[in-house]
């Protein structure tokens, strides 16, 4: 089904971006400013939803060639089943990122507009890296992705340990990004084409009326196995996965507790996308495509495996509230990536599913501890002792995202996490599942400290913070999510089930395009 709403999405947030920093500057108004913000923010949640429902209730992917090329010539926008939830999924949690920075920061926050402008930016980029159906463009979304998010980390430009952490996450990035751009222009040296649909039918095999524009391009496996490395081994540092995480804790830490959320709970699963859409798009079919692929599957279990016993044990030696927060990340991340290596449909589902969980879940422990942090004047959590008497709110916040990032039923990441255990015995592959298992446990330790610290132990700190209303009411509705998206398993299970399904059929993907084609051809 063509649509230009894909095209129009991100674009407006890239607009409220524009039009936030010329009222900025001739208006000066914290007011007017709050407004623009919050209002791109509703209308991009209202477009993201709205193309979400098309896509799923008349089981149709939107696509659109911009600027009237027909793929491959040109840039196109496909919009699947996937690429649907992840921009919803991100867009909802910015709005309530949004609503809550709107008190976070109070009235006489200095500079505040130059933050909104980049959430805003950073709200365009995720949606255009979900929606667009060309790797080059994917790859100038997620430059766009990581240089607001440099600038969103050092927003404290006045701490040191801000800029430094800005500048240890921009070197990384950077390196991220130039092995991204090498591996796409090896792509297209090697096959002739940046089209992911055109990409996908030619190393399927599959004649298609793009072969007129691009050729037809004999895929052999050894060289595209060296490519997939590349692009993989950059994702990989995007998403902050083991052993290539080490720029996170720092990241996350040091940024204002809404970028911490956005970062945590949202920009690492770009990262994580564009493994899926490789592994199950470009590639078709994860294990089964090309010969030698499962080779670097195999890898990657491995190292999920190894990043989820790494992160779990220094989520227990930390004691800095934030970075506990940012190894659960990096925990997470690994069973993500543990459950798209496998390689099974039903893998992939519960890997899709644990996004949904652990972003929601993320985002409420940022916003949560960010009261708390503000109150006590410090990220130690032995100085957080006693605030659930002090503050409640923030506190039951908090007390239910470690609940459900720990997996306890059934809140949050439990039925993803149980999703995963079974697929992962499912396909053979106990160690993995043990692995799930005994780091979940570990991590529980971790989150269920933080607890104790909150409720059985003396206030240290009396804190002067007031959490405001707009800050109340984000707390709440993430509260809610995170029950909500564990006892929905048996809609969500069948959603993310649903998702993989399509994602395990790439002629769907690559079909998509042929309306734009034969009507440009005249046919």
């Amino acid at each position: 089904m063509e649509s230009f709403i894909p095209v129009l999405t991100p674009i407006i947030s890239l607009v409220g971006a524009i039009l936030l920093a010329l009222f900025s500057v001739t208006l000066k108004s914290r007011r007017v400013v709050d407004t623009l913000f919050l209002a791109t923010t509703v209308v991009t949640a209202v477009m993201t939803g709205y193309v979400a429902y098309t896509v799923f209730r008349f089981n149709e992917t939107l696509v659109y060639g911009s600027g009237g090329w027909l793929p491959p010539l040109g840039i196109v926008y496909i919009v699947d089943k996937l690429s649907a939830t992840m921009a919803l999924l991100s867009s909802l949690i910015i709005l309530l990122i949004a609503v809550y920075s709107i008190g976070y920061f109070g009235g006489k926050e200095h500079g505040i507009h130059y933050l909104y402008v980049l959430i805003l930016l950073m709200s365009s980029a995720l949606i255009g890296i979900y929606y667009t159906g060309d790797l080059f463009n994917f790859f100038v979304m997620i430059e766009l992705m990581a240089v607001t998010a440099y600038a969103l980390v050092g927003y404290h430009k006045s701490k040191g340990e801000a800029v430094e952490a800005a500048l240890k996450y921009g070197m990384i990035a950077c390196l991220a990004g130039i092995l991204l751009f090498l591996g796409i222009g090896f792509i297209y040296a090697y096959i002739g084409t940046l089209s992911i649909p055109d990409l996908s039918a030619k190393i399927l095999g599959l004649p298609t009326p793009m072969n007129m524009f691009s050729g037809n391009t004999a895929v052999e496996a050894a060289p595209l196995l060296l490519i997939v490395g590349l692009i993989v081994w950059s994702l990989m540092l995007e998403s902050a996965a083991f052993p290539l995480h080490f720029w996170l804790p720092d990241a996350h830490s040091e940024a204002p507790s809404p970028v911490s959320a956005l970062l945590s709970g949202l920009v690492v699963n770009a990262g994580l996308y564009g493994l899926i859409r490789l592994f199950y798009t470009v590639l078709s079919e994860g294990r089964n495509a090309v010969s030698g692929l499962s080779v670097i599957l195999d890898i990657l279990i491995v190292l999920g495996c190894l990043g989820a016993l790494y992160a779990s044990v220094m989520m227990l030696i930390e004691s800095d509230i934030k970075r506990i927060i940012a190894y659960s990340t990096v925990m997470h991340v690994s069973l993500i990536i543990i459950g798209i290596s496998i390689g099974t449909k039903y893998a992939l589902a519960a890997s899709i599913y644990h996004f949904i969980t652990h972003s929601i879940s993320k985002a409420l422990a940022f916003l949560s501890v960010g009261v708390l942090v503000s109150a006590a004047g410090t990220r130690n959590i032995r100085d957080l002792k006693g605030f659930a008497k002090l503050y409640p709110g923030a506190s039951a916040g908090m007390i239910i995202a470690m609940l459900g990032l720990a997996g306890v039923p059934p809140l949050g990441t439990f039925p993803s996490k149980l999703l995963l255990i079974a697929a992962s015995v499912g396909a053979g592959n106990i160690g993995a599942a043990l692995i799930i298992i005994i780091t979940s446990a570990i991590a529980a330790i971790g989150y269920f400290r933080i607890i104790n610290l909150l409720v059985n132990e003396a206030p240290v700190k009396a804190g002067m913070f007031r959490a405001g209303r707009t800050i109340k009411a984000s707390i709440t509705i993430l509260c809610i999510l995170v029950v909500l998206v564990g006892l929905a398993l048996p809609l969500l299970s069948q959603l993310s089930t649903s998702i993989s399904g399509q994602l395990f059929n790439p002629t769907n993907y690559i079909g998509s395009v042929k309306g734009i084609i034969e009507r440009f051809l005249g046919h």
